[in-house]
């Protein structure tokens, strides 16, 4: 596999400062270019999205064991305590690309490049200019960071920076009373799935460890389904909840009800 370690951090990193310099310099300095950064950096986060994905599948093919292939970076961050004796937490800032993420992180960039091309031309009179593109950028990182987290705290942090920039961007022409009442009711219908997420990864975090990366959990998992001392009720139930981030987020039955009202907001 080539080394592209060196150049993950770089997918979500784009994004967040173009966001940062469109925030700050788009209204007054860049004005009618501000479309510059976000384009720029999408463009720039894709590139390393495709190498990314050819290193990853490259060693799959060339692989002749079944472990799965992966790129992945890892920087620690909060460490409480002895998490390795069961006495404390340990977090990271770990950044992991395997097959799925790799291709999910590469559909993100791209189509999140197409839309800010195409916003050129559907927000070029709109007086919100600069800051549709900064929401986008930022929309642009939080993405990147949920598909790319290899721990459910960053993945929790990515998916509630999720729901902020829906927030934002359906609310986006807040004068109009509509937008600003489906933006408030989309961020309240979410926020019941989002507390089912949250709940389902305390399940999971006072079951199976004090790390709350995905590979100790799952090694945790895999070590009490052997050992025979594996509650499948408790897992089954941290399942569901969740799952049940999922269905407020994408709008499923019964959490789809803000979906309609999400209209009211720019739609490139």
């Amino acid at each position: 596999m080539s080394d592209v370690r060196p150049y993950l951090w770089l997918i979500p990193a784009l994004p967040l400062t173009a966001a940062a310099i469109t925030g700050v310099f788009g209204p007054r300095l860049l004005r009618r270019h501000s479309h510059w950064p976000c384009i720029l950096a999408g463009a720039g986060a894709c590139v390393v999205a495709v190498l990314t994905c050819l290193a990853v599948y490259q060693d799959i093919a060339a692989s002749e064991h079944s472990q799965p292939q992966q790129v992945r970076v890892y920087y620690e961050w909060i460490r409480v305590g002895d998490p390795g004796a069961g006495r404390g937490i340990e977090v990271g800032f770990g950044l992991n690309a395997d097959a799925l993420s790799a291709m999910m992180v590469l559909v993100v960039t791209f189509v999140g490049t197409l839309i800010a091309i195409y916003s050129v031309g559907y927000m070029h009179d709109d007086e919100g200019y600069a800051r549709f593109f900064a929401e986008v950028s930022l929309f642009l990182f939080m993405m990147t960071t949920l598909v790319l987290a290899d721990n459910f705290v960053l993945l929790y942090l990515g998916w509630e920076g999720v729901g902020l920039c829906s927030y934002l961007l359906i609310g986006f022409w807040f004068t109009k009373p509509a937008a600003a009442a489906a933006a408030r009711k989309a961020f309240l219908v979410t926020r019941i799935g989002d507390m089912g997420l949250l709940l389902g990864i305390l399940l999971l975090w006072s079951r199976f460890g004090h790390y709350l990366d995905y590979q100790h959990i799952f090694d945790n998992v895999q070590s009490a389904h052997k050992a025979g001392t594996l509650d499948y009720g408790l897992l089954t139930t941290a399942c569901l909840l969740l799952l049940c981030g999922a269905v407020g987020k994408s709008a499923q039955f019964p959490l789809h009800v803000w979906l309609p009202d999400a209209m009211e907001g720019p739609t490139p």
